[in-house]
């Protein structure tokens, strides 16, 4: 009995654990979202969605993804208004983008 409930404890925190940036993500993403909406966005176009990983008042790290065909982390600085200040491709149909995160939203 000691042994099953210590196996369901630990399932229990690794699943809180793991869903802890997802979670995170989609808070900042329904409070801050509008900010960075798909049009803002002019270096790609077809933006299936968007979802904002970190937020302070003066930087910002948002994942867009099109669907089926990429996904990039842009980072963005803020002055008087948003601007770009690293562009990171993390998936793409053709393989050509090559980084890798694990959990998607860490």
């Amino acid at each position: 009995m000691k042994k099953k409930y210590i196996i369901i404890c630990m399932l229990f925190i690794i699943l809180i654990v793991s869903g802890y940036p997802y979670v995170k993500a989609e808070v900042l993403t329904l409070k801050y979202g509008t900010e960075f909406d798909l049009e803002s966005f002019e270096m790609i176009e077809d933006i299936s969605y968007c979802k904002v990983l970190e937020y302070d008042k003066q930087k910002a790290k948002v994942l867009y993804v099109c669907k089926g065909e990429l996904s990039f982390l842009v980072t963005y600085q803020k002055n008087s208004d948003w601007k770009v200040e690293t562009w990171e491709s993390i998936w793409s149909k053709s393989g050509s983008a090559d980084s890798f995160r694990w959990l998607l939203y860490h």
